[in-house]
């Protein structure tokens, strides 16, 4: 090999290996940006869901009728609300069901448990009720 074709050789040798070190490197920070990404995408799915918990707990107080008594109230990811209480008024529990259900933030609200039971001279009915939560699907960012 004469000595000018020794030196391309050398420069494109040095050249590719400063390229391998650039990449390697960057590789390794867009790593990083994409963890950090992730964690803000999780950071803003907790944020939204606590909105979400909040508006639904304002939604139920507002449209609770002054019969029924709240014992519980259970928030999870994908199933929404699971309100458990206490009416004085059987009919007032399918109200208070057909109300929620009328929302745009649930959707196929139901009286999933419904027991009447008598407390002195009380007729009273436990139930339990779910409320799904509609969820809306971001919008890609741009």
């Amino acid at each position: 090999m004469n000595p000018s074709t020794q030196l391309i050789v050398q420069i494109i040798n040095r050249y590719d290996l400063a390229l391998r070190n650039v990449y390697e490197q960057s590789s390794r920070e867009a790593a990083h940006v994409e963890e950090a990404l992730q964690q803000v995408a999780f950071i803003k799915q907790q944020l939204r869901q606590r909105g979400m918990l909040l508006e639904a707990v304002r939604t139920l107080a507002s449209l609770s009728p002054k019969e029924i008594r709240w014992n519980s109230l259970t928030f999870s990811q994908g199933e929404g609300v699971v309100l458990k209480g206490t009416s004085t008024e059987l009919p007032k529990v399918y109200e208070f069901v057909a109300s929620l259900d009328s929302t745009p933030l649930f959707d196929h609200v139901e009286a999933k448990r419904t027991v009447k039971r008598k407390s002195g001279e009380d007729s009273l009915t436990d139930f339990d009720i779910t409320c799904p939560i509609v969820t809306t699907t971001p919008s890609p960012s741009p």
